[in-house]
């Protein structure tokens, strides 16, 4: 025989040795499991699926995004917002109606009932379990719409914040930016004569300056040759040798020369713009008649200066001779005056030189300014800007979000958040629980741990009679053993069966039978007895119905 079948014997052999001590205590722990565990009331559990979006929420082309998440921190916080406060708050009136204990307990207590599985990474598996199927798929009903709404309110609420929070910046900045509006014109302002845009007006009066400058210098000029010319007419005058001085021109000889030359300067003038005329225009033209007619005219003009300055030299050398004297103080007294008005033609060439320079002076300090003023405005014109970009940053994000917290505020939750109900809730038509084969193997575990508990204890206090020669062994060492081999079996009493093994036989049967009974009758393979029913009726379970 191998090795198995040796130790199959002896397992066999220790097995219906103490048969008892492990039959009685598993046969009984087992037909109080099963009697306990078909007494439990039937448990069915509603489920659904929810499937994370994988895209981030967009409420159309001109609205913004939500904060792109991942589908791994979505789903790893899915099931405490999904277990928080409100969402489970709204299933206890559901699940107990009649409920007397604080809201925080039934909350506690109905969370106890929902099982939440990640299905795949997109899908979310979530369950309530319940005695009565149509109660576990309203709450559970109740639950999803309350979780998507939660969902969809806390973007609203967030999109309301920022919208106030946007508008209280565009109300700021708004205030701001017309503080730097007035802080620009109030520059302007202050410095309105070194403003950039007058540069090109203060560089034109100081290029006119400079050429008044040059024109007085030039008259001043004039006006001092001809004062040393009358004070050397008159040092010519009043020599002591006055009889000598030869006859001088008269003033109106000198006015006559002078316009019988500006006469001559226009003759040559129009006789210019005459040849010019003449060699583009036929002689019936409006311009050659008008430029024949200007020419004329200055011709004119020309013969009667001429013959003024003949009448005024003969009118001089008649009265030259007849008073000599009387011409010469004449001229004296003519000179003077004409002396005079030189020197205060002098005077204004300088007192108008000396305003001129002051009046380039001071535009040759404004342009000397205006880098400072431009550098000034462009810091002023930068705020205006920065405020006016804050602003419309500030107005473009409060109307987003408004229009945000309106598609949140007018969307359905289902379309609104970043979930969808891949699995609506069912009404459950088959029991899910409680295992009542958990509580069956339970009892036959509990039982068999009793049974070997007993043997420990029989083997450690149980002293069982010398049966062989080993035994006689151990107990004298010093003794001599011997052992007479049977001559044969002999003849054998009758076997007899004591009332120990009976009742406990009948007993372990009993238990046995009773437990199937009541199985049966819990899966309907059998009818059970009356008594049997009524020992099974859930009603009498008390708190566990």
């Amino acid at each position: 025989m191998s090795w198995v079948g040796v130790a199959t014997s002896r397992l066999f052999k220790g097995v219906f040795a103490h048969r008892w001590l492990f039959g009685v205590p598993i046969a009984t722990c087992v037909f109080l499991a099963t009697l306990h565990a078909v007494r439990l009331p039937d448990q069915y559990t509603a489920s659904a699926v929810l499937e994370i979006k994988n895209l981030s929420l967009d409420g159309g082309a001109e609205l913004p995004t939500e904060r792109s998440r991942s589908v791994e921190s979505i789903a790893e916080t899915t099931r405490d917002r999904l277990l928080s406060h409100t969402p489970m708050a709204s299933i206890v009136t559901i699940l107990y109606p009649t409920s007397t204990k604080r809201i925080e307990e039934q909350v506690d207590d109905a969370r106890g009932k929902i099982e939440y599985e990640r299905v795949t990474d997109f899908s979310l598996k979530v369950a309530l379990t319940d005695l009565y199927p149509e109660r576990a798929q309203m709450a559970l009903d109740r639950l999803i719409t309350t979780f998507l709404e939660q969902e969809r309110l806390e973007p609203l609420r967030t999109a309301q914040r920022n919208v106030q929070f946007y508008e209280e910046r565009v109300a700021t900045y708004d205030a701001k930016r017309k503080a730097a509006y007035d802080a620009l014109d109030a520059y302007r302002r202050t410095h309105n004569d070194t403003l950039p845009e007058q540069q090109g007006s203060i560089t034109m009066e100081i290029q006119q300056g400079t050429n008044d400058l040059a024109n007085e210098r030039s008259q001043r000029t004039r006006a001092s040759g001809r004062l040393e010319k009358l004070q050397a007419d008159l040092a010519d005058y009043a020599a002591p040798r006055a009889g000598l001085v030869q006859r001088k021109k008269t003033v109106q000889e000198q006015m006559a020369e002078d316009a019988l030359a500006k006469a001559r300067k226009r003759v040559e003038k129009a006789e210019t713009a005459f040849n010019a005329i003449r060699a583009r225009f036929t002689p019936r033209a409006k311009e050659y008649v008008a430029a024949k007619s200007d020419l004329d005219s200055a011709e004119r003009d020309e013969a009667q200066q001429a013959a003024e300055l003949r009448q005024a030299t003969q009118r001089a050398d008649g009265a030259w001779d007849a008073d000599r004297a009387a011409f010469i103080k004449k001229q004296v007294r003519d000179l003077e005056y004409l002396k005079t008005q030189a020197a205060a033609e002098l005077t204004q060439a300088d007192a108008r030189i000396a305003e001129i320079r002051t009046r380039m002076g001071e535009a040759q300090e404004r342009l000397r300014r205006i880098p400072a003023t431009r550098e000034g405005l462009d810091k002023r014109q930068r705020e205006v800007t920065d405020w006016e970009k804050r602003h419309d940053e500030a107005r473009r994000l409060a109307d987003r979000h408004a229009k945000l917290a309106a598609y949140y505020r007018d969307t359905p939750p289902a379309e609104a958040t970043r979930f969808r109900l891949a699995q609506p809730v069912t009404l459950p038509f088959k029991p899910s629980g409680p295992s009542r084969m958990r509580w069956i193997l339970t009892g036959l575990l509990v039982g068999g741990l009793i049974g070997y508990a007993g043997l420990l204890l029989r083997k450690r206090y149980d002293v069982a009679a010398t049966l062989d020669v080993s035994d006689l062994q151990r107990l004298l060492p010093g003794a001599l053993v011997v052992s007479v081999p049977r001559l044969g079996p002999g003849a054998r009493a009758r076997p007899t069966v004591s009332i120990r093994e009976v009742l406990l036989g009948t007993w372990v049967l009993g238990c046995v039978v009773l437990t199937c009974l009541a199985y049966g009758a819990y899966k309907g393979w059998l009818a059970a007895p009356e008594w049997l029913t009524g020992v099974m009726d859930p009603a009498l379970l008390g708190p566990f119905s």
